[in-house]
């Protein structure tokens, strides 16, 4: 009886993990997904809706208008007091990935 309880929760536990990977086909995507949850969605809302005030609202577009360059810098950089450079915790592939990310899930 033992083994059949722990294998239902092996399958439960396991289902969340594959529906949560809607990113399959595209592996920089599904790694910008993973460093998002990690580094940025704290502040910027695991959806892109933002849970801190005053912080870009990705879900709704904004500040998806500026280049990718422009992005990547406020990334790397960070925005003064306001947000973190991540350049040096994360590495340049590492913070064009979440920048796909966003683009791709979130804007």
């Amino acid at each position: 009886m033992r083994w059949v309880g722990l294998t239902v929760i092996s399958a439960v536990m396991t289902v969340p993990l594959l529906c949560s990977n809607t990113h399959a086909g595209n592996p920089s995507t599904v790694a910008g997904e993973a460093i998002y949850d990690a580094y940025c969605g704290t502040c910027h809302g695991f959806n892109g809706a933002p849970l801190l005030p005053n912080t870009p609202n990705f879900a709704e577009g904004e500040r998806m208008e500026k280049s990718d360059s422009e992005l990547l810098d406020s990334i790397r950089d960070g925005k003064g007091r306001v947000m973190p450079a991540w350049l040096g915790v994360l590495s340049n592939e590492e913070c064009e990935a979440v920048l796909q990310y966003i683009r791709e899930t979130l804007s």
